[in-house]
């Protein structure tokens, strides 16, 4: 995943900077949301996939 890059918020309008910081707060939110849903497949993936998910009997 690519890094955001720096942006220069005293660059840009005062409204917009309210708007820019909401996004980034969104994308972190995401991000963490994305991460947890990774590790949760990941764990599904091992319960079906595992060393013993298809052990005989």
């Amino acid at each position: 995943m690519q890094a955001t890059p720096a942006i220069d918020l005293s660059a840009i309008p005062v409204a917009q900077r309210a708007a820019v910081l909401a996004l980034m707060e969104t994308v972190a939110a995401l991000t963490e949301i994305t991460r947890r849903q990774e590790h949760l497949i990941a764990e599904l993936n091992h319960a079906l996939h595992g060393k013993r998910s298809e052990k005989l009997p």
